[in-house]
């Protein structure tokens, strides 16, 4: 069982159905900076996140894309990192909490688990992004394979491992 001394909320994720149309909104109108942008996943300044989800997605897989990407809704997650997976995921199952998925590993190499809470918000804990990239070093990774893994700069990749 995990204290939760490691786990640190990283902010909102909202789902768009357009990744150029919601950078463009929340940079002008709401004059948010971009502190990471790769792709189709930007990250802006005050802990918000803009994901615009791939149609194969896991979230639209087992949401719907309705459920998912239907301006009608609210489309967000609530969204942590931890380094210590296995026990978060341990302290998931022992909760009885309604899954959107158990534990895997996404194809950018971050191990994810999404659940509900008690009045079905989704929420996502995602094993923190260091702790990936020296998994991946161990794997015998270059720095440049864990940027082309990961999608993070290059750079990111070095200020992160150091």
């Amino acid at each position: 069982m995990t204290n939760g001394s490691d786990l640190k909320y990283l902010g909102p994720i909202v789902f768009v159905s357009d990744i150029a149309v919601s950078k463009k909104f929340y940079t002008q109108v709401l004059k948010r900076k971009i502190t990471m942008d790769i792709g189709i996943n930007v990250a802006l300044e005050g802990g918000i996140s803009l994901w615009q989800v791939a149609p194969d997605h896991i979230i639209l897989e087992r949401l719907g894309s309705e459920a998912a990407l239907d301006r009608r809704f609210s489309r967000f997650e609530l969204y942590f990192e931890t380094e210590d997976i296995e026990s978060l995921w341990a302290d998931v199952q022992a909760s009885g909490a309604a899954l959107l998925h158990p534990l895997q590993e996404e194809p950018y190499a971050q191990r994810t688990v999404r659940f509900f809470d008690p009045d079905r918000h989704l929420i996502e804990v995602g094993e923190d992004m260091t702790v990936v990239m020296r998994r991946l070093v161990k794997g015998g990774m270059t720095f440049e394979q864990i940027a082309q893994k990961t999608g993070f700069p290059l750079a990111e990749v070095h200020k992160m491992l150091g």
